[in-house]
């Protein structure tokens, strides 16, 4: 429950933190004057980019053609008075979209230097404005940190379900039923505890996050909400699973991989939910991973706080009423059985 969500998290975003650290981009430059030569050099001395360069054109795309670069770009000659950048790529593809993000940023920043430093400004660059910070955890070790502490959160959860239903079997709960504690008693203690353990669970993959990765959640409210509700979330669906479920610890348990593996797949656990196609993001959000993925993502990436978030909280909330009506009920049979 807590080794285990760290240790996977540090593997799958060292993975995508070096697949994103170093993105293979083609440069054609033919505008050698200043803002020209500048941007070039601006490019080739960026961190996240390994640049090669081409003598032509067609060169440079018969190199995106067969994936040695992920982009080309081109500084065309007229660079710095009306004509912009050209970049070449398979722009469904998000590396290609991260790629040109960098690119653009970094003509965007050349320009405005120029315009502050009184010289002729290159070509207008037209750049997606969010409220990012400098140091975005939007991925890498930051975003798979998050999606595996709403993967194992759930997981967790489930898996107690299936605690449950074999102390059904083995007439444990049939004896809880006939203390002298109401059933409300017994009822409430089951979810406290429960919600305690998935909110205990979640808080020390945040501090590992922190500590281990050097992870910069955001807003410490934000995240405590986020966490609480998807708790909720977990323990009433845990509670549901153990009061109507039928089978051996082990039928149960191997149901249950299939199970949290394609809500975790569908939910944007693994990757971020922008890489996927329209229709599998829609499909994405009948699950309340994708909704709490979410969250992290407005949280790692952009200076947003519980203001901002209140979209997916709400669908949350939505979520943990509904399975909570509906474990309170089922759970209240399961006594009676």
């Amino acid at each position: 429950m807590l080794v285990v969500p760290v240790v996977v998290a540090g593997v799958f975003g060292l993975a995508d933190q070096r697949a994103n650290a170093s993105l293979p981009v083609g440069l054609v430059q033919s505008e050698h004057g200043r803002p020209g030569d500048e941007l070039a050099r601006s490019v080739r001395d960026s961190k996240a980019l390994r640049v090669t360069s081409y003598s032509s054109i067609d060169a440079m795309e018969l190199a995106v053609r067969r994936g040695d670069v992920l982009i080309g770009v081109e500084i065309p000659a007229g660079y710095g008075a009306d004509t912009p950048l050209r970049v070449f790529g398979k722009a469904s593809d998000s590396a290609f979209v991260a790629a040109r993000a960098d690119v653009m940023l970094i003509a965007a920043r050349q320009a405005a230097l120029s315009e502050q430093a009184g010289t002729p400004a290159s070509a207008p660059v037209e750049v997606e404005r969010e409220t990012a910070r400098s140091n975005t955890n939007a991925t890498g070790l930051g975003r798979a940190t998050a999606g595996m502490l709403v993967f194992f959160m759930f997981h967790s959860s489930l898996y107690m379900g299936a605690i449950f239903i074999d102390e059904r079997s083995r007439g444990c709960v049939a004896r809880m039923s006939t203390t002298p504690n109401a059933r409300t008693v017994i009822v409430a203690g089951e979810i406290v505890g429960r919600a305690f353990v998935c909110f205990t669970q979640a808080v020390v993959i945040v501090l590992a996050g922190r500590l281990l990765f050097g992870v910069d959640w955001g807003d410490p409210l934000g995240i405590i909400m986020v966490i609480a509700m998807f708790a909720l979330v977990g323990t009433s669906a845990s509670l549901v699973l153990g009061s109507l479920g039928r089978g051996s610890l082990e039928q149960v348990s191997m149901g249950l991989l299939g199970v949290v593996g394609v809500l975790g797949l569908l939910g944007g656990c693994f990757w971020s939910l922008a890489i996927v196609p329209a229709w599998l993001r829609t499909a994405a959000h009948l699950s309340p991973h994708a909704w709490a993925n979410d969250a992290f993502d407005k949280l790692l990436a952009t200076d947003a706080g519980v203001q901002e978030l209140w979209t997916p909280l709400v669908v949350l909330a939505g979520f943990a009423v509904a399975l909570f009506v509906l474990a309170v009920a089922s759970f209240r049979g399961a006594l009676r059985r």
